[in-house]
């Protein structure tokens, strides 16, 4: 922005301008996690976990001796290569996913709710076994792509060029470490075992939400990384990365008509007064009328001479 007024130098003024966008309409249904769209993972990240232990056993430490405990050490450890020692010890399969919600609101809690699923086990457990929760990782993958032009887009169009920029916001790294950690079952909440909120600024800076706009787009995925325990092994894995929006924590103001904005105050408007420089200059600019025009056109010829680009020219 430029200001230039006579008898004063030229005046630049630039200012960095922010703009934080309401939160579009959305269903409220959104804000919970949504149990009936399934789990998906990626393929390295949906490995079942499994585990193979004589202390999967009910009353394993009550029933076993000493000797007997060593011994199922050293078959755990694969010491002992005997394929019927290999063979009674018990093991377990299952999964674990989290669901979060699909969308997030800035300053607000991060419901996510667990889903564990036993798939197999063995013929000597009557049932799963107890699972626990170690450590607990939420993070916000955030990332920014741009589209930059350049000469050899507009010489080949096809050729686009893109910049992605990649950034990590961490919500939550809690680590249980009294006694075997959390229990972890199926339908948990994680905001019962964890303080999960989507904070406002990150570093000193403000968590900007989605957004698509010319050439530039902001986008968010949420990862959940578990950490447990199960018997006396412990196991690791990411149960979620899901795509979701992250909107401000207030609406857009209301349309000029439910807000009555036409109605008069209860007290006079409020106005600001202008520079006597600026006002001046500007009736002087506006109020000035044109000189009159004195010259008189000259006489219309009918028969032209010689022009400048040719030869003669005839009558009209």
């Amino acid at each position: 922005m430029e200001s230039d007024l006579p008898g004063t130098p030229p005046v630049r003024v630039r200012q960095e301008i922010t703009y934080m966008p309401p939160a579009p309409t959305y269903d409220r249904s959104l804000l919970q996690p949504d149990l009936n769209f399934g789990t998906k993972l990626p393929k390295h990240c949906s490995a079942a976990k499994l585990i193979r232990t004589r202390k999967l056993l009910p009353n394993y430490g009550e029933n076993s001796s000493k000797l007997g405990r060593f011994k199922d050490k050293l078959a755990d450890k694969e010491l002992l290569f005997g394929i019927e020692s290999f063979a009674e010890i018990p093991y377990v399969q299952f999964n674990v996913f989290a669901t979060p919600a699909s969308i997030l609101v800035i300053g607000s809690p991060l419901p996510a709710i667990v889903i564990v699923q036993h798939t197999k086990r063995s013929e000597s457990l009557p049932s799963p076994p107890d699972l626990f929760i170690r450590r607990l990782k939420v993070q916000l993958n955030a990332k920014i792509n741009v589209f930059l032009p350049n000469e050899a887009f507009f010489k080949h169009p096809s050729r686009v060029t893109n910049h992605t920029d990649r950034r990590t916001i961490v919500l939550c790294d809690h680590k249980y470490e009294t006694g075997d950690g959390e229990p972890l079952y199926d339908g948990l909440n994680l905001l019962d075992v964890a303080n999960i909120e989507l904070a406002k600024d990150y570093n000193n800076n403000n968590i900007a939400p989605s957004f698509t706009s010319y050439g530039l787009n902001l986008e968010y995925e949420l990862q959940i990384e578990i950490t447990g325990r199960c018997a006396d092994r412990e196991w690791s894995g990411i149960a979620c990365t899901q795509p979701v929006q992250v909107v401000t924590d207030w609406q857009a103001a209301p349309s000029i008509e439910s807000a009555n904005l036409f109605e008069a105050g209860p007290g006079p408007l409020a106005y600001h007064e202008l520079d006597a420089a600026p006002r001046m200059y500007e009736m002087a600019v506006h109020t000035e009328e044109p000189p009159p025009y004195h010259d008189e056109p000259p006489p219309y010829n009918r028969m032209l001479g010689n022009t400048a680009v040719g030869g003669p020219v005839g009558a009209v």
